[in-house]
């Protein structure tokens, strides 16, 4: 393997965060699979102990300079790790895509590209359409020899007319220079004529004849200095006129003859969207813009009408390599671009290229075109291969992210590296697991070391070493519960993930056994739950939606009842979130919007025409759509998880009840941490602060003024109970749940996020640490803790089990539950099994991904999937439950 499989990582009293003094040894070389409740510290420990610390070394590398700016760093926790190799954090929480980057842009295929059109493109002029010519002085000068004898060939230079210059004194210039004839908008007169005066010299093109030779053998000498000549004057342009023939335009620069246009050499910057050289001006760089004005409410950006989404400049859009511009490329699939790929590398073998691209068909069979063709091959072994290579990586699910990061890895055949992965196999469908399980023993297999931070039962069985931590969550967890190979885990006494493994393993687990295991997840959560029932809603009629057409999308009319839940389950990419977000819940809303209007018009006494086919009809009692997707409820540095619960107005009015904060007039404005008054004056209330590593990314460091609490020193001085406002904001939601117990507003709320497995979640931890299936969650908490509803509810979720623990994915199922008894609709795409075995309805989408999906492959229950063969989802339904 490249690494000695018999050493180890040797971690010694790790305490980060939650972590209690954990030591444990890692085998170097192989996959090792973290795991634990949501919660547990096993994210601790993989990122912010391993990858932290391996950060660390390699920044003691750098300049001295830049180390002395590091002091304040917050680094892992830990007595020492010994045997540490290079660490590479493929975690999704590590990478945030900006608005310009795109998958071709994070897998390096981009850049690749940006080379071969540099190289090997020709540039087509954006007014005639014509290649733009560019030969050197031989070039010309073979072009021109090659005619036959005794042909006639007057060489003649444009002289450009300098600024407020007459056509009659760039004539005067031209005689100076030395030459007799010159030619003026295609008459030819001698240098000591008068100039025609009509015209401005903008209009009138004056060209100096240069020579007049006749083709013969020995004249190459001559036409070779007559050709120097007219390139200087015409700075690297010239015109040949031929008897019997066109006139031949020349340049040694990007010229277009027809148009009289110049274009300046390309530079890589040319082909980027992030360079102000590459960028469509209009869009720059972004591919879309906003239709709305400044003072408007915002609304769905459209396609730019410049670059029509691809981001790029004219000269971009222009450059041709093999019939296709970059645009072109970039707008294929992974699969459909790897075959024409293919196609090409086998042109090139076979110098079947065009003579333009074959100088360099030595750097793109080399270099270019293998890497290219590696990286999209590794995206289409990763199940990636429907995702189009200008897809915006802002709309990557975490899954698709961390893997589009692991293909690039593994193309570039890195090794002796220590990988960290969050979640790898996070929105693939149990059919897809395989391929995350290849591309992971890839990497082992080229020398590194691969440790997985995961939930999916199925792949921890399959590593060669597992690490459990627990046995809860927050406080409740941090310990060490066992570490070993995936067989020694299963039959640990004290593994909460043992009972899974068993399964996967085929060993169906004592019932008292997994009941055993359920209880220490649950005693370690400490919840002694009190479910806080929801008002149960009438009996109401079915939703019925038209057919939907949308992207790949293409199902026939559907009818979803009232107080169930519907799980949408499909192969990744097969069109599960576009059916929801883009067809279900806007024909929804539409209908709702129609439906106040019916009501309006009803009351003016106007007529209400009745429903078409290709409405959406609804029933009176819907009282709204809670749409739950996969983007941060809050992606700015006030957003904190108790402000968007909206618990954090109630928290600031308790403190300023208190005698202290009464006697030096604290309103609860004053308990802000951006109140000018009352936040921290180094860190403005950020609790961090970020430190500029010019050439590196900001690293963002803990503030020394107040420790990460945000307030200053008089607003920590008033408490409650003897907390601060600093150490509520420390505290986690089962923390906070028990400390305001007696407060009737904030405790409910509370006990939902704990029965929504958040309880380990800090109140003040910044949102941008939030994974997405817990941002899902809180926003569902937020939801079901408002007073009381109109009427019964849709509410719709994208895979809401992401970084879930299989003890924890029960805890959701019983939410998700109590809102479809209640008499809710619960729309959920789920790729998880729990949640697609509890489902009342399960809409399978396929039959693969992308073009090949779209279509509705089952509509029916578990039992009725498990029969349909075609079903990609019976299978796994079957496989599992067998």
């Amino acid at each position: 393997m490249g690494v000695d499989s018999e050493g180890f990582i040797h971690i010694r009293g790790a305490r980060t965060h939650n972590l209690r003094d954990v030591s444990v040894e890692l085998p170097l070389g192989r996959l090792i699979g973290m795991t634990g409740v949501s919660g547990s510290g096993k994210t601790s420990l993989a990122i912010d102990t391993l990858f932290v610390e391996g950060q660390r070394r390699y920044l003691e590398t750098l300049d001295p300079r830049i180390r002395r700016r590091l002091r304040q760093q917050a680094w892992a926790d830990v007595d020492e790790i010994t045997g540490l190799p290079p660490t590479i954090s493929l975690a999704s929480r590590t990478m945030s895509p900006g608005p310009r980057a795109t998958l071709a842009t994070l897998t390096e295929i981009h850049d690749l590209f940006r080379v071969v059109y540099l190289r090997a493109g020709v540039l087509h002029c954006p007014s005639c359409g014509l290649p733009v010519a560019q030969s050197t002085h031989d070039e010309i000068l073979d072009d021109l020899c090659r005619l036959p004898e005794r042909t006639k060939v007057m060489l003649l230079a444009q002289a450009e007319a300098e600024k407020g210059q007459s056509a009659g004194e760039t004539l005067r210039r031209i005689a100076q220079a030395g030459y007799v004839r010159a030619r003026i908008n295609g008459v030819l007169i001698d240098t000591s004529e008068e100039a025609p005066t009509a015209g401005s010299s903008t209009e009138t093109i004056v060209e100096a004849v240069i020579d007049r030779v006749m083709i013969k053998e020995g004249i190459r000498g001559r036409l070779a200095e007559s050709l120097d000549a007219a390139l200087r004057m015409g700075h690297g342009r010239c015109l040949a006129t031929i008897e019997g023939q066109p006139d031949r335009h020349y340049a040694t620069l990007r010229y277009c003859g027809p148009c009289q246009r110049h274009f300046s050499d390309p530079h890589l910057r040319t082909f980027s969207h992030f360079s102000a050289a590459g960028a469509c001006p209009t869009c720059l760089g972004l591919g879309t813009v906003s239709n709305s004005p400044a003072h408007d409410s915002p609304t769905e950006p459209s396609l730019c009408p410049s670059c029509h989404g691809s981001r790029l400049g004219e000269i971009a859009r222009h450059t041709f390599w093999q019939d296709q511009t970059l645009p072109d490329w970039l707008a294929l699939s992974v699969d459909a671009a790897l075959a024409r790929m293919q196609s090409v590398m086998h042109a090139i073998r076979g110098d079947e290229m065009t003579v333009a691209a074959g100088a360099y068909h030595s750097l793109l069979q080399r270099n270019l075109i293998p890497d290219i063709m590696a990286r999209l091959d590794a995206l289409q072994r990763l199940g990636l291969g429907y995702l189009t290579l200008d897809r915006a990586a802002n709309t990557l699910s975490g899954g698709e992210l961390t893997r589009s990061r692991m293909a690039t890895i593994i193309a570039s055949g890195r090794s002796g590296f220590c990988f960290v992965l969050d979640e790898p196999s996070s929105g693939l469908h149990p059919a897809d697991m395989h391929r995350v399980e290849e591309a992971l023993k890839c990497l082992r297999d080229a020398g590194n070391t691969v440790v997985v931070v995961e939930h999916e039962a199925s792949l921890l069985s399959r590593a060669d070493w597992l690490v459990e931590l627990g046995p809860g969550a927050g406080l409740l967890g941090g310990q060490l519960l066992a570490s070993g190979p995936p067989e020694e885990v299963a039959a640990h006494p004290l593994s909460v993930i043992a009972p899974y493994l068993r399964e996967v393993r085929g060993v169906s687990p004592k019932r008292e056994e997994t009941t055993a295991a359920s209880s220490v997840s649950s005693a370690a959560h400490s919840e002694s739950r009190s479910e806080s029932p929801l008002p149960v809603m009438l009996s109401t009629g079915p939703i019925r939606l038209p057919a939907i057409k949308v992207r790949n999308v293409d199902v026939p009319g559907l009818t979803l009842q009232m107080g169930q839940l519907v799980c949408l389950t499909g192969l990744s990419g097969s069109g599960k979130t576009t059916l929801l977000m883009e067809g279900i819940l806007p024909a929804i809303w539409r209908a709702m919007v129609d439906r106040d209007d019916q009501k309006w018009a009803a009351r003016r006494g106007e007529a209400i025409p009745p429903p078409d086919e290709s409405q959406c009809v609804i029933p009176e009692e819907l009282a709204g759509v809670v749409m739950i997707g996969q983007s941060p409820p809050g992606r700015g540095w006030k957003s904190l998880p108790i402000t968007v619960a909206g618990l954090w107005d109630i928290v600031r009015r308790i403190y300023a009840t208190t005698r202290d904060a009464r006697l030096r007039g604290f309103t609860p404005a004053r308990f802000s941490p951006w109140h000018p008054e009352a936040r921290c004056p180094v860190c403005l209330g950020q609790g961090e602060v970020a430190l500029d590593l010019d050439f590196l990314p900001d690293l963002k460091t803990t503030c020394e003024e107040c420790h990460g609490e945000r307030f200053n020193p008089a607003t920590l001085a008033i408490r409650f109970r003897g907390k601060s406002m600093g150490d509520v904001l420390r505290m986690d939601f089962a923390e906070a749940a028990d400390f305001f117990a007696s407060f009737e507003r904030l405790a409910r709320p509370l006990q939902l996020f704990r029965d929504l497995g958040l309880g380990y979640l800090k109140l003040g931890q910044p949102m941008r640490t939030v994974s997405t299936g817990e941002a899902q969650r809180i926003r569902l908490a937020t939801y079901l803790t408002q007073p009381e509803y109109r009427g019964p509810l849709c509410f719709a979720l994208d895979e809401p089990t992401t970084g879930l623990h299989p003890a924890d994915v029960a805890r959701l199922l019983d939410v998700l539950e109590r809102l479809a008894r209640a008499g809710h609709l619960v729309l959920v795409v789920e790729h998880h099994l729990a949640v697609i075995r509890a489902a009342d309805r399960i809409l399978d989408l396929g039959p693969g991904a992308g073009l090949a999906g779209g279509k509705l492959i089952a509509d029916g229950s578990p039992d009725e999937l498990r029969d349909i063969p075609t079903s990609l989802t019976g299978q796994a339904l079957r496989g599992r439950s067998s």
